[in-house]
């Protein structure tokens, strides 16, 4: 998630993939307006869950 600053997100995302976590699938989305507001343009963020069977 990221308050739109998209090449930093994409650079996040990278990071992450090269970090050698378990990772199946990732999203790049917008923070809400309204976080925005609060936050900065430049807020990142992550979310995650454990998927099991």
């Amino acid at each position: 998630m990221n308050g739109e600053d998209q090449e930093e997100a994409n650079e996040f995302i990278l990071r992450v993939k090269e970090s050698g976590i378990n990772v199946n699938k990732l999203f790049i989305g917008q923070i809400s307006p309204v976080l925005a507001v609060h936050a900065g343009p430049c807020l990142l963020g992550i979310s995650f869950y454990e998927f099991s069977e």
